[in-house]
C-alpha cells in the first residue's frame, strides 16, 4: 500500500494521562500508517493506493474523550472516517455494538477497531449517534415527496460527527431544492419551531434581514428541511466586497435583536461567570503556561460584571463567519439552532472577538480588522442603538476567552494554538480600556 502523508503541526498541549492516544490520533502521518495496518488486518487483502490522510475536525474533552474526523482518499475514492476514543478497554464493547448495525461502505470497512489506541472508527454514513445518515445516499420516497420537486440526490456540505450533518437536497437536474440537517438528538424539533416563529416576523421585503423558512421536520429521522438561500459566505467575499457586506451583517443582527424571541428558547449561558471560570480551569489543565493568565482575566471580568442596564433580546447565539450569507441586497442569518435570549452585546462581542481572532492568526491585517469591526458596528447602529461601549468590551473579552481561546484547544485549531497567550493579553487589554497594538 502506497501512502501520501500530510504532516500535522506541533500542538503544544500538555500530556493527558487519561487519553495517551491523543497525539497519535492527531498525527496525520502516523494515522496514515495505522489505517494501512487496520485495512490489512480487517480481512481486506486487496492492494490499495492511499493518497490522502488528513484530519479536518476534532472535539476534545480533556481527560474524557477525543473525536477526530479524517478525510481519506483510497483508490481515487474519498471517505470520511471518524475516530472516537474510549478508556479502560471500553472500545471493544463499543466496536461490537457498532458492528451489529453498521451499513456497508464499499471496499472500506464500515467500522474498524484499534485496541492499542482504545479507539473505534466509523466510516460515513456510519456514525456513533446519528442514526439515519444513509438516507442521504438513498432518499426514501416519503422524504423525497416533502419538497416541491422530487429529492433525488444529496451533496454533503458539513459533518460534525455525533452531532449533525448538513447536505444539499438535489433534483434530477442538480437544482438545490433544500438543505437537509440530520441530528443526533431531538434538538431539531425546537429548531424547526424557532425557524418558523422567527420567519413569521420578517417580511419577504425586509431591507436588512433574510431568514430561511423551515419546510418540514421528521421526528423519526430527526431531519430538518430548510429553504435554500442564494448568497455568498463571508469567507468567499473579496476584500472589496467584504466591508459593505459586514456593514449589512451588522444591520441584520440588529434586526434579529428587534424580533420577539421564539417560545421555549433558552437563556444565553455560554459567557456566565461560572462558565468562564470553567473555561479557565480547562485551559490550565491542557496549557499550564496560560492558566494564570486565564484566571486573571476571569477575575477582572467578574469584577467588572454589570448588566443592570441590558435588556434581554432575541440572540442568534452563534454569529460566526459561517452562519451568514451576503445576498444581493441584505444578509441572511442561517443555522438558528443556538437562538436564545440575552443581552445584545453577547452577539456583538462574539462577532468582534471573531474578527480579532482572524487578525491574530494572520487571516486579516490589523487595518482590515479595524475596518470590518467599524463597519459591523455602524451597520448595527443604523438599525438599533448599540449597547454601551463598556458592556461590548466585556462581552468581546469574555468571548475571546470562551469562544476563541478555549475552542482553539477543545476543537484542536492549530492556527490558534500558538496565539493563546497573546489572545488572553488582548482580552485583558480590551477589558481595561487600553488600546490594542
Amino acid at each position: 500500500m502506497t501512502t501520501l502523508q500530510h504532516a500535522s503541526p506541533s500542538l503544544a498541549l500538555a500530556p493527558d494521562p487519561c487519553l495517551p492516544q491523543r497525539d497519535t490520533l492527531l498525527s496525520a502521518p502516523e494515522m496514515a500508517r495505522r489505517f494501512s495496518i487496520l485495512l490489512d488486518t480487517s480481512g481486506d487483502h486487496t492492494p490499495h493506493t492511499f493518497t490522502r490522510c488528513e484530519w479536518t475536525r476534532a472535539k476534545y474533552r480533556i481527560g474524557e474523550s477525543l473525536r477526530v474526523l479524517y478525510q481519506l482518499r483510497i483508490d481515487d475514492t474519498a471517505y470520511a472516517v471518524t475516530a472516537r476514543t474510549f478508556r479502560n478497554g471500553a472500545s471493544a464493547q463499543a466496536y461490537q455494538t457498532a458492528s451489529r448495525t453498521a451499513l456497508p461502505c464499499g471496499p472500506l470497512p464500515a467500522v474498524l477497531h484499534d485496541p492499542t489506541l482504545d479507539t473505534v472508527f466509523w466510516t460515513f454514513p456510519n456514525d456513533r449517534k446519528i442514526a439515519h445518515l444513509s438516507l442521504l445516499h438513498n432518499v426514501p420516497p416519503h422524504l423525497s415527496q416533502l419538497l416541491a420537486q422530487p429529492w433525488g440526490a444529496s451533496r454533503l456540505v458539513s459533518y460534525a460527527p455525533e452531532r449533525a450533518a448538513i447536505a444539499q437536497c438535489l433534483s434530477a437536474d442538480g437544482t438545490v431544492l433544500a438543505y437537509a440537517k440530520l441530528y443526533a438528538g431531538t434538538e431539531g424539533e425546537q429548531s424547526f419551531a424557532t425557524h418558523n416563529a422567527l420567519y413569521q416576523h420578517v417580511p419577504v421585503d425586509d431591507p436588512h434581514l433574510r431568514l430561511p423558512r423551515a419546510f418540514a421536520y421528521t421526528a423519526r429521522e430527526r431531519l430538518l428541511l430548510l429553504e435554500p438561500i442564494v448568497g455568498q459566505h463571508a469567507e468567499a467575499l473579496d476584500e472589496e466586497a467584504l466591508p459593505d457586506a459586514t456593514r449589512r451583517f451588522g444591520a441584520a443582527v440588529a434586526r434579529l435583536h428587534s424580533l420577539p424571541p421564539p417560545p421555549n428558547v433558552p437563556e444565553f449561558s455560554h459567557l456566565t461567570i461560572s462558565a468562564l471560570h470553567t473555561a479557565a480551569r480547562v485551559l490550565a489543565q491542557v496549557r499550564p503556561d496560560i492558566g494564570e493568565g486565564a484566571e486573571r482575566l476571569v477575575r477582572e471580568l467578574d469584577k467588572r460584571w454589570d448588566t443592570s442596564d441590558e435588556l434581554s433580546v432575541c440572540l442568534h447565539g452563534d454569529v460566526n463567519f459561517k452562519n451568514w450569507l451576503a445576498t444581493s441586497d441584505r444578509v441572511a442569518l442561517i443555522d438558528l439552532d443556538a437562538v436564545s435570549t440575552g443581552p445584545a452585546a453577547a452577539d456583538i462581542g462574539g462577532v468582534l472577538s471573531g474578527l480579532w481572532y482572524r487578525y491574530r492568526v494572520g487571516r486579516f491585517s490589523a487595518a482590515t480588522e479595524r475596518h470590518l469591526a467599524r463597519a459591523f458596528l455602524a451597520g448595527y447602529a443604523a438599525v438599533r442603538p448599540l449597547p454601551s461601549p463598556a458592556i461590548v468590551r466585556w462581552y468581546t473579552a469574555a468571548a475571546l476567552l470562551a469562544e476563541r481561546v478555549l475552542r482553539a484547544v477543545t476543537r484542536i485549531r492549530p492556527e490558534g494554538l500558538p496565539h493563546l497567550n497573546t489572545l488572553l493579553t488582548d482580552a485583558h487589554t480590551l477589558l481595561t480600556g487600553r488600546c490594542h497594538d
